[in-house]
């Protein structure tokens, strides 16, 4: 048996589709991963930002009568007032994630009611540019604070009338398992959990903006209104405290975290080339009788050739993740892999982290059984049709 898998190994080693399949292959990582590196260069568009769109905005704000055609014509001036309001500070700063979030809709409030229909009006009862001066001027503050402050004496006034609501029907009702109990309760949690957040923001000098700590504090708080129980003192610790991207996927470690989904073509047109035609190639060039006189059984030959099959398909994987890993490492830097993966455990409802090796091998014992399926299908097509194109193929 030893004999018939190192013949076959040779015979691989031997086949130049092989060859060619593996260079392109390292080909594509190497590309792979410049694109990864220098994509941003190509893709920082920002629709909020977008001049062309803004120039098309004015010539229609020209064209429209307002008292004709209200709603266009209030749609078209909030994009240019919140256009003109955005532009004003830089992308990256606290106040532009702060207008990004909340103005618009004071901006399309203050249009609505200047040139909207006399019900427009009526539905929004007061003058709304009253409420938009009082933001402009937090804004113009340039205290972040001032917003997450506020915020907490409004979740405060929150968490007192419903906590009032949920201790009165708890006084009328012995049944705490009713579900207008269990959902008070979840709402409670839910502020609290928010309150909490924005405390933990202030206490460690987190702003808003567009930085990975906001991004973090911004899951954790949408993580609290799903219907599991979502840990929060055991999660905040592992993807704040830390001070570590965690959530960036443009780097060594985040293609790391998805590799055989970027690569899956590649693995899969190995796969075939080897396992799809271990066993026909022999019909095609004839070797198959030169094969059955040696002394060994029909079923040896076969159990030889599947297992260099799986030996192949375990080197691909691992090739997959050792050249991409030193190619990525060397365009993209190492650093990124000292990063944790951070992952939820619904078993113990909090972020576990893993290092990024050890992850990588948890995907790839979680996909490895779809690809010995692939593999075993391959090579039971080539085996039954004994034509190495329809195997492929197929």
């Amino acid at each position: 048996m030893g004999s018939l898998i190192k013949n076959e190994f040779i015979k691989l080693a031997k086949k130049k589709s092989i060859i060619i399949i593996l260079v392109i292959f390292l080909l594509y990582i190497i590309f792979t991963n410049f694109m990864i590196k220098y994509v941003e260069k190509f893709i920082n568009y920002d629709f909020r930002t977008d001049e062309e769109y803004i120039e098309f905005v004015k010539e229609q704000l020209e064209e429209i009568n307002p008292k004709e055609d209200p709603y266009n014509y209030i749609s078209y001036k909030t994009d240019l007032d919140f256009y003109n309001l955005y532009t004003k500070y830089d992308k990256d700063s606290w106040q532009a994630y702060i207008i990004d979030r909340d103005f618009r809709e004071y901006i399309n409030n203050v249009n609505l009611y200047k040139y909207g229909t006399a019900v427009d009006k009526q539905e929004i009862q007061e003058n709304p540019e009253e409420e938009y001066n009082i933001q402009l001027q937090k804004l113009n503050k340039s205290d972040w604070q001032v917003y997450v402050k506020d915020e907490i004496v409004i979740l405060n006034e929150q968490l007192s009338e419903i906590k009032g609501q949920y201790d009165e029907l708890k006084d009328f009702n012995n049944n705490l398992e009713t579900k207008e109990l269990q959902e008070l309760a979840a709402q409670i949690k839910t502020l609290e959990t928010k309150r909490d957040l924005l405390q933990f923001r202030i206490d460690n000098s987190i702003p808003y903006g567009r930085n990975f700590l906001n991004d973090a504090i911004s899951t954790i708080e949408n993580s609290s209104n799903l219907d599991y129980d979502y840990d929060y003192n055991k999660s905040k610790g592992l993807n704040l405290k830390k001070n570590k991207d965690v959530k960036n996927a443009s780097n060594l470690r985040g293609t790391l975290m998805d590799i055989y989904s970027g690569y899956f073509i590649f693995i899969l047109v190995f796969i075939a080339m080897v396992a799809g035609t271990i066993v026909s190639s022999e019909f095609e060039k004839g070797t198959i009788k030169m094969l059955l006189v040696k002394p060994y059984k029909r079923w040896k030959i076969l159990l030889s050739k599947y297992i260099v099959s799986l030996i192949m398909m375990l080197f691909i994987l691992l090739f997959t993740v050792v050249f991409h890993t030193i190619i990525g490492g060397i365009i993209q830097g190492f650093d990124s892999l000292s990063i944790p993966v951070v992952e939820y455990n619904f078993s113990t409802n909090s972020l576990v982290t893993y290092n990024i090796f050890h992850y990588v091998l948890i995907i790839t014992l979680s996909k490895l059984p779809m690809f010995i399926l692939l593999t075993t299908i391959a090579f039971t097509i080539s085996t039954i049709s004994t034509n190495s194109a329809v195997s492929i193929i197929i």
